[in-house]
């Protein structure tokens, strides 16, 4: 497949991102389409390990292979969101490797007991775990359209607000946003979220009610 800038957009734009957030080169968004483009094309070749499968039922190939795309580019806008790439991070944990499927970042154990990141037998990023790793910057949006099930973020230099897509997360039953510097009023649909079992929020400048 050839990963042109134009193929990767209509991917992400607007099942992943609004498409205003592309049209400033350095946003966390453009950062990570240009990384996912093709060489060929000025990028970073990010989608180079998505292949296409070989199989009779075409469309379900394509499905999957676009999907894997919206997974790659959603974990690269959180690294760039963050300061990943502007070097914050005091561990990489492998991401934005683009030689290696996603699911293969983070695998080393932290001392918290989890991996980075984690995957379900589908190949679908249900666990983010960055504790402690100087995470600079806000939360993207777009890690809502994970089917997460665990976030664990504490202990670094989050700002801006808790984005409210992330809070109708279906999935999700552990949040641990606790010592960042997150501020605004917390999203009253974070109380509806069905799943959660483990929610810490503490030591932000955060208000409002849940």
């Amino acid at each position: 497949v050839d990963w042109t800038r134009q193929l990767i957009e209509r991917i992400v734009v607007p099942a992943v991102s609004y498409p205003e957030t592309l049209t400033d080169p350095t946003s966390p968004q453009s950062r990570a389409v240009n990384w996912l483009t093709t060489a060929d094309d000025g990028g970073g070749n990010g989608a180079a390990a998505i292949i296409i499968a070989d199989t009779t039922n075409e469309a379900e190939a394509e499905a999957e292979a676009h999907r894997r795309v919206r997974q790659r580019y959603a974990l690269a806008v959180l690294y760039y969101s963050t300061g990943g790439g502007d070097g914050f991070w005091k561990e990489r944990y492998g991401f934005l490797d683009a030689t290696r499927h996603e699911c293969e970042w983070g695998s080393d154990l932290l001392n918290n007991g989890w991996t980075a990141l984690e995957c379900n037998d589908a190949d679908e990023v249900v666990l983010i775990n960055l504790w402690q790793n100087n995470l600079s910057g806000p939360i993207p949006k777009e890690l809502a359209t994970l089917p997460l099930r665990t976030i664990d973020f504490l202990a670094n230099k989050l700002t801006g607000t808790l984005p409210v897509e992330l809070t109708t997360a279906s999935t999700l039953n552990y949040l641990n946003l606790g010592y960042n510097r997150l501020t605004g009023t917390v999203p009253a649909s974070l109380g509806d979220l069905q799943q959660i079992t483990y929610l810490m929020m503490d030591w932000n400048d955060l208000t409002g009610t849940i």
